[in-house]
């Protein structure tokens, strides 16, 4: 039979051992990246070490090594900074997004044609731009839009969303469509085209009033406007509105072209 009462001085021995090595390990390994950790680039606040030492432990120690992708640690560490500066007109924009952005600005792009939003948690279509290949397949204001090309749209965010329902012309496009005030969906496959995005609207008022509304500022704007205006300027019109109202902005190129 054992005597644990004898072995007991043993058994402390050990752990006082291991408790050693452990702190000693701890110790290298802190002074191990004392000596290499990255140099700070003059134009980074020193504040900014803690950043890049808490990336360095992630990259050598981190148990999730697979979902430790760079893009969105990228993207976190930037959302954290601008909420931390909460300034409501400072936002980032990841890459995917900005691309889609920035295709809006041309002009056109190639797509069903349709404004997509969210509502009560839905992504819905707001509107189907006319005479686009959403508007000819059927699509209508309100509809909510359930699956991409068979890919349940619950959880996905809007821009997720978007891109996967655009892309070049002459593909198709699966979509699973809930028509307002009706109980089954339906699926209605759309070819995609070449969708143009007018960013100058215009029409009579009366009383010699042309009414001029912009919508956003792309490479296109100001020809658009300089058409209208030069047909105005040639009809003897008595008066022009300009309405700027949710303008979605654009390119300040475009803005300073207008305003010259």
């Amino acid at each position: 039979m054992i005597h644990f009462a004898r072995l007991k001085p043993f058994l402390s021995l050990i752990l006082a051992m291991i408790l050693v090595l452990i702190i000693m390990g701890c110790g290298s390994a802190l002074n191990f990246w004392a000596d290499n950790r990255p140099e700070l680039p003059e134009t980074i606040p020193p504040d900014f070490e803690a950043l890049f030492e808490a990336y360095g432990l992630l990259e050598d120690h981190s148990l999730n090594q697979r979902r430790l992708d760079n893009p969105n640690l990228t993207g976190g560490a930037i959302r954290g900074m601008l909420e931390a500066l909460d300034d409501p007109y400072a936002t980032y924009i990841d890459p995917e997004t900005f691309n889609i952005e920035r295709d809006r600005f041309k002009g056109e792009f190639e797509g069903i044609g349709a404004e997509v939003g969210i509502e009560n948690g839905h992504i819905i279509i707001v509107a189907p731009i006319p005479d686009t290949p959403a508007a000819k397949a059927g699509i209508r204001s309100g509809d909510i839009i359930l699956k991409v090309d068979g890919v349940s749209t619950e959880g996905m965010t809007l821009f997720e969303v978007v891109s996967k329902i655009r892309g070049p012309k002459d593909t198709q496009v699966d979509l699973l469509i809930l028509h307002s005030n009706e109980d089954s969906p339906i699926n209605i496959k759309i070819t995609r085209g070449v969708v143009d995005l007018p960013s100058v609207t215009s029409r009579q008022l009366g009383d010699n009033l042309t009414y001029v509304k912009l919508s956003s500022f792309t490479n296109d704007t100001h020809d658009e406007l300089d058409r209208i205006l030069r047909n105005i300027s040639q009809s003897n019109q008595r008066g022009l509105i300009l309405d700027l109202r949710n303008n979605a902005g654009g390119l300040v190129e475009s803005v300073v072209n207008i305003g010259s």
